[in-house]
C-alpha cells in the first residue's frame, strides 16, 4: 500500500539527511519512528523485541536531532 505525506522543505531536509546518515529510505525512516511511536504511546509490541531495539534506537536519535537543532515543537507546525 502507498500513503502519501506531505512535508514543508524544511521537515523534509531533516528527515531525508537523516534517513541517508543512518543509510535508510525515507519510507523505511518514517514507519519504523511511527511504528515506536504507537508503541510508546499505547503499549503494545508491534514487532519481535530483536527488531524493536533497532527501531528504537533510530527514533530516539532523530528525536535528540531535534532537540539538537532546537526544532521542537516546530516540526510539522505551520
Amino acid at each position: 500500500m502507498v500513503v502519501s505525506v506531505r512535508l514543508n522543505d524544511r521537515d523534509y531536509e531533516l528527515f531525508k539527511s537523516y534517513a541517508d546518515e543512518k543509510g535508510l529510505t525515507m519510507s523505511e525512516l518514517l514507519r519504523e519512528t511511527v511504528r515506536d511511536r504507537i508503541e510508546k504511546d499505547l503499549g503494545i509490541e508491534t514487532t519481535p523485541p530483536k527488531k524493536k531495539h533497532e527501531r528504537v534506537s533510530i527514533a530516539q536519535r532523530l528525536e535528540e536531532v531535534i532537540k539538537e537543532l532546537n526544532l521542537d515543537g516546530k516540526i510539522g507546525s505551520r
